[in-house]
């Protein structure tokens, strides 16, 4: 009896590492994209089309397929709305203020007029031309400062326009 449970548990674990089906290390090979992605096929990007409006006709015009469902998820309490599903008020202001931030600094450097808030008071004057630098140390700090175990930049290159 004592052999029989000795063999059972030498025996078992090695039978269950043979069967058992591991996989190696999997290799991974980058390849440039080979057509250009549309960014306004984009979830966040679509978000921006009002019924009504000419962007929203003109883009569905173009893209029928996408436009039941968006019509369907602008039906929803929004991302950061009181009636969404996991609805935290800390939490939803400081991703609220990440999403001012964003807006802000892209509005200052493609010439629009920045995001207009009673507490947000930045008199803009026209484009700036970024220093990558500061830039880079903000945004790194920025993303520290809320969580972001780690970050990293890449250049940009001629398919990614």
């Amino acid at each position: 009896m004592d052999l029989v449970i000795l063999l059972t548990t030498i025996i078992s674990p090695v039978i269950l590492i043979l069967f058992l089906p591991l996989k190696g290390a999997r290799s991974y090979e980058y390849t440039p994209p080979t057509k250009r992605f549309d960014e306004a096929d984009a979830v966040l990007s679509r978000r921006l089309l009002y019924p009504g409006t000419e962007a929203y006709d003109a883009y569905y015009s173009f893209r029928p397929d996408l436009k039941e469902a968006d019509d369907k998820s602008r039906l929803a309490p929004g991302l950061l709305s009181p009636g969404s599903k996991y609805h935290d008020p800390a939490t939803f202001a400081v991703a609220r203020s990440n999403f001012k931030v964003i807006e802000v600094m892209g509005n200052m450097i493609c010439d629009h007029k920045p995001y207009q808030d009673i507490s947000v008071q930045m008199p803009i004057t026209g484009a700036i031309t970024p220093d990558s630098t500061k830039i880079t140390r903000f945004i790194s700090e920025w993303m520290k400062r809320t969580g972001a175990h780690s970050l990293g930049f890449t250049t940009l290159k001629d398919y990614h326009l």
